[in-house]
């Protein structure tokens, strides 16, 4: 398999990653980053940065720690399921099933501790032990980039890094990770107080709108969304991020329904910004003026509607009329 052009976003560091194991290891690294790159076309982090520049980032901290290769490929992959149309069957066929079982146990925060109470520096280099390097990793690339993040998630982030993440690095003898992951975190919680707590309106709200998602992406977000509103100072930043996520939901369906979807077509982003200009003005009004019950359930109808019809329009897989039915029943049930 011929090298990837130094240009291209992360080669550069492919390239240092791979000089680092033997000859025959840097074939499966090579063609790792290659599917990753290729899957995450057209994906960008909040810094601008092309996406596939953060896997490759984690796979070299994972490197740097003297993981196995394979641990090396699943780091670089670890996106992909969750990001793009790329499936664990296609992993499987690829890069086998020592990566690919890497990539399946990947711990969800809310699990990560749990993964982690029986685990400490006596297993190192066992598979089970390597997966939580590699989640701790992506958690420091993470904190490393997060001044491109809301103040909600460097909260969240920060707090959950020092009650969890932090800790794990200790009991498994990564005192130089324990000690960046501490750093970083602490000088974020310094320089924000949390004052406000979101309702449970608000809540239900961001809940109810991962159903316009696909199926395998909605839990994922759903922790996303309630632990970043769940870290906002005030009521405003509250409503700022709820809305916006609410008009952002049909250009991520389109990303995370089908194949080759990683670029929106302009057209698609055009409906978006239709929906902001007719549903956000009046939505902010009425929820600013009062963080009741009603009042998201007022605002709420107007974006959540507007998000619907961008999927009922755009999205042709996982049956959109399903999902209306879905969100539907699950309204009637509050």
């Amino acid at each position: 398999m011929s090298p990837s052009p130094l240009n291209e976003p992360g080669a550069a560091s492919v390239a240092a990653i791979e000089a680092r194991y033997p000859e025959d290891d840097r074939a499966a690294i090579r063609a790792a980053y290659e599917t990753a790159a290729r899957w995450h076309a057209g994906q960008l982090r909040r810094s601008g940065d092309p996406y596939v520049t953060h896997p490759v980032e984690v796979a070299a901290i994972v490197a740097d720690l003297g993981l196995s290769p394979a641990a090396v490929c699943a780091a670089i992959l670890h996106d992909t399921v969750d990001d793009t149309p790329y499936t664990f069957a296609q992993m499987r066929a690829e890069f086998g099933d020592d990566v690919t079982a890497m990539v399946e146990a990947l711990p969800t925060s809310t699990e990560l501790h749990r993964a982690a109470l029986d685990v400490d520096a006596s297993h190192a280099g066992s598979p089970d032990v390597e997966v939580l390097v590699i989640k701790l990793a992506d958690r420091l690339h993470n904190l490393r980039t997060l001044q491109h993040t809301s103040i909600a998630r460097q909260v969240r982030v920060a707090r959950d890094t020092l009650e969890t993440v932090a800790p794990i690095a200790q009991r498994l003898g990564l005192t130089g990770v324990r000690r960046e992951l501490e750093e970083i975190s602490l000088a974020y919680l310094r320089s924000t107080v949390v004052t406000d707590r979101p309702t449970r309106a608000t809540l239900r709200l961001l809940e109810l709108t991962t159903l316009l998602l696909p199926r395998n992406a909605r839990s994922r977000w759903r922790e996303e969304w309630a632990a970043e509103v769940g870290a906002l100072p005030t009521r405003r930043a509250r409503v700022m991020f709820t809305l916006q996520t609410l008009c952002g939901v049909p250009r991520l369906a389109w990303v995370l329904s089908g194949p080759r979807r990683a670029v929106v077509p302009t057209w698609v982003a055009g409906l978006t910004q239709l929906a902001q200009a007719l549903g956000v003005g009046g939505a902010i009004v009425v929820v600013t003026a009062t963080d009741s019950v009603f009042a998201w359930i007022a605002g709420g109808i107007v974006l959540v509607s507007l998000a619907l019809l961008g999927m009922l329009l755009f999205v042709r897989s996982d049956g959109p009329a399903r999902r209306l039915i879905a969100l539907i029943r699950a309204w009637r049930r509050q």
